[in-house]
C-alpha cells in the first residue's frame, strides 16, 4: 500500500527500523516499549535520512493491528 501511495504522489519512501527490534511476542514488546518510554530512550536505528530539509510534508504510516 505504501508503495502505491508513494508512486501516486511522487513521494520518497523510508523505512524506520530499529537495530535491535522489539520482541515478536505482543506482551513482551509492550513491556519493552513502556520501559523505553519511561527511560526516555530512543532505540538506535538501522539508518537515518541524510536530511529532511527538502521536505515540506512528512507522513508516517504503520500497519493496522
Amino acid at each position: 500500500m505504501a508503495k502505491m501511495i508513494a508512486a501516486a504522489v511522487g513521494a520518497d519512501l523510508f523505512k524506520i527500523e530499529q537495530k535491535v527490534p522489539y520482541a515478536a511476542d505482543y506482551n513482551t514488546c509492550i513491556e519493552q516499549a513502556k520501559n523505553d518510554l519511561r527511560a526516555k530512550a530512543r532505540p538506535e536505528l538501522v539508518s537515518v535520512p541524510e536530511s529532511l530539509d527538502s521536505y515540506d510534508e512528512i507522513y508516517l504510516g504503520y500497519p493496522k493491528l
